[in-house]
């Protein structure tokens, strides 16, 4: 077996990454209205829960959570009951850790306008490269930046992932 048959044996692709709302009700109502998320599962737990508590390295966690599916790839949404009371600020795009989301779309400007009707905002202008894609950074309702991109040139789109 050589080096890249083991790594692909050890990742197949990214699943999902999970934001954290304060209101999961108004996150699945963004995602589903802005960028056609579909719904796949919606779940809880309560407090006292030690599987859950295992697994996020909580203690006494309890959280509403959601699975949406958008084409071929999945996010999260929790609404954890201990996030209520901290203090949040806005990340910026050059803070350390996980800083946007990238939704590839068809039409730029449409999706920067049903991102706007739907409560999110913009944060920086689009970005047009010659002979390549589309792009302009935004925020949800909640804060989080998104990315919305049309791929071209060197950037590729989802249908060519793994081609």
């Amino acid at each position: 077996m050589n080096d890249e048959d083991s790594r692909k044996e050890i990742c197949s692709g990214i699943h999902h990454p999970a934001l954290v709302v304060p209101d999961l009700d108004a996150a699945i109502a963004f995602y589903e209205n802005t960028f056609s998320g579909e719904l796949i599962k919606r779940a809880f737990w309560e407090a006292g829960n030690s599987q859950f508590d295992a697994l996020t390295g909580l203690k006494d966690s309890a959280a509403a959570f959601c699975l949406m599916r958008f084409g071929g790839s999945y996010i999260e949404l929790f609404e954890y009951r201990s996030s209520r009371d901290k203090e949040w600020r806005p990340a910026q795009a050059d803070d350390l850790g996980l800083r946007h989301l990238a939704f590839q779309v068809r039409d730029l400007d449409h999706a920067v306008e049903q991102l706007l009707h739907a409560g999110g905002s913009t944060l920086g202008d689009s970005v047009h490269v010659a002979n390549g894609g589309s792009a302009r950074y935004c925020r949800d309702p909640f804060g989080n930046i998104v990315e919305l991109l049309v791929p071209g040139g060197k950037m590729p789109s989802l249908g060519s992932a793994g081609s």
